[in-house]
């Protein structure tokens, strides 16, 4: 029963050994995201990218303009190409609508501040030198921005963690694999471990 308890803890804070990753109450997604729009275009542009497909820090920060409009519109896919996936599993992710929108806004915002919108030019650049981001400072605007709404510091992997387990409560595992790009289920499978609310609401039904 002692860990049963301690499990209570899954959603919003680093679960015990054996509980699966560390993600974000709804709540604090939403406030996430809330602080982030408050800020820098940019930088909630890259926030809600990651928390609508999943993609890791390294792929968010290496994609280039091709890979979300290839023809100079927003595509229906997030292009994840071999160069930039980790074991070169390279994949496409569906885009929400909401996301696609906000990724044309995104496009004219670049324009209108000098940036490229070439295909081969980097989606994420910084606001001075107009040069392609870092993972680090991806982390560090995550930090930043994580504090200030949600009052701790989280790492990128948080938000790619949340996106895998809302995606797992609404399809099966293999559906994750694919979008996570793993190439083992094995790696896949530290979403699997239920909550203290999922279990309650398993017994309840039997």
């Amino acid at each position: 029963m002692k860990q049963l308890k301690t499990n209570k803890q899954h959603f919003g804070r680093q679960s015990p050994a054996g509980a699966g990753p560390e993600i974000l109450l709804q709540s604090e997604k939403e406030r996430l995201l809330l602080e982030a729009r408050k800020g820098y275009f940019r930088d909630y542009i890259m926030i809600r990218l990651a928390l609508s497909t999943g993609i890791r820090n390294s792929e968010c920060v290496n994609l280039s303009i091709y890979c979300i409009a290839p023809y100079g519109e927003i595509a229906a896919m997030l292009e994840i190409p071999k160069t930039i996936a980790k074991k070169s599993s390279g994949r496409a992710i569906p885009l929400h609508p909401d996301v696609k929108d906000e990724l044309r806004t995104f496009l004219n915002w670049k324009m209108e501040n000098g940036e490229s919108i070439n295909t081969e030019s980097p989606l994420f650049v910084s606001s001075r030198g107009k040069n392609k981001l870092s993972p680090r400072d991806f982390q560090r605007i995550v930090n930043e921005i994580s504090i200030r709404s949600i009052g701790r510091k989280i790492h990128p992997h948080v938000l790619r963690h949340t996106f895998a387990t809302e995606l797992l409560s609404k399809s099966n595992i293999r559906i994750v694999q694919k979008a996570l790009g793993h190439t083992s289920i094995q790696s896949t499978q530290i979403y699997t471990h239920p909550s203290q609310s999922e279990l309650s609401d398993a017994i309840s039904k039997m």
